[in-house]
C-alpha cells in the first residue's frame, strides 16, 4: 500500500517491511523492493532471478524497480522478457511497459499503454499520474488536465507529495520533470477531503 503512496498508509510501512522479509525467508525465490535501499533492492532481485529465471512477477517487479530508479533502457528487457511467456498479461504488468516508455521520450507510445490500462482498472493510480505527465510532455494540456480531474475523483487526497514518494526519481532533473508536469496540468500539494462512504 505504501508503493501506492496512498495518504496516510504510512503507518503499514514497518509492518509490510516485515511481511516482506518473512516471506522471503520462506521462499529465497521472493525479493523485497527498495525503501530507500536502491542497491539493496538490485541485489535481491539479481538474486531471486539468478535462482528462478523466468519468474515474471519478479522480471516486472525489477523492471519497475528500475524505471523507478530512473533506468528504463535497463528495465525494458526485463519486462520484455516477462511478457515473452505470459498469454494474459494484469494490467499492473503493463503499467511498467508505458512507464520505461515515458522515461524514455516516447511519449505517443507511453499514453497508448496508460490508456489501455485505465480502460482495464480506472483507478489505477500510477498509471493516471504518468498519463498526465505524457500528455503534458506531448503539449495536450487539456487532456491532461481532464485526467488530473479524473484523478481527484478516483483518489481525491492524492497530491504532488504523494507523486513524489511513487516515483521517487533519484536524479533531480527527472523528479522535476514529473512534478512540473503534474503541477502545470492542475495538480496540487495540498490533498483534499476524506472520501466518506456510508453503507445503511
Amino acid at each position: 500500500m505504501f508503493i501506492f503512496a496512498r495518504p496516510d498508509w504510512d503507518a503499514t510501512l514497518d509492518p509490510a517491511e516485515a511481511l516482506a522479509h518473512k516471506a522471503i525467508a520462506l521462499d529465497g525465490n521472493s525479493a523485497l523492493g527498495f525503501r530507500d535501499r536502491p542497491d539493496a533492492a538490485v541485489a535481491a532481485f539479481e538474486q531471486a532471478l539468478a535462482l528462478s529465471p523466468e519468474n515474471a512477477e519478479a522480471l516486472v517487479a525489477y523492471g519497475e524497480t528500475l524505471n523507478r530508479l530512473g533506468r528504463p533502457a535497463q528495465a525494458q528487457p526485463l519486462l520484455d522478457a516477462a511478457m515473452a511467456g505470459e498469454s494474459f498479461c494484469p494490467p499492473s504488468w503493463e503499467f511498467p511497459r508505458g512507464h520505461s516508455l515515458v522515461l524514455l521520450g516516447a511519449q505517443d507510445k507511453a499514453v497508448l499503454r496508460f490508456r489501455a490500462v485505465l480502460a482495464r482498472v480506472p483507478g489505477f493510480v500510477p498509471a493516471r499520474v504518468q498519463l498526465i505527465r505524457a500528455l503534458m510532455e506531448l503539449g495536450q494540456t487539456k487532456a491532461a488536465s481532464g485526467e488530473v480531474a479524473q484523478l481527484k475523483d478516483n483518489a481525491p487526497r492524492y497530491g504532488l507529495v504523494q507523486a513524489a514518494r511513487m516515483f521517487p526519481y533519484p536524479a533531480a532533473a527527472e523528479r522535476d520533470r514529473l512534478q512540473t508536469a503534474l503541477s502545470d496540468a492542475g495538480m496540487t500539494w495540498a490533498v483534499g477531503p476524506r472520501r466518506v462512504i456510508s453503507i445503511s
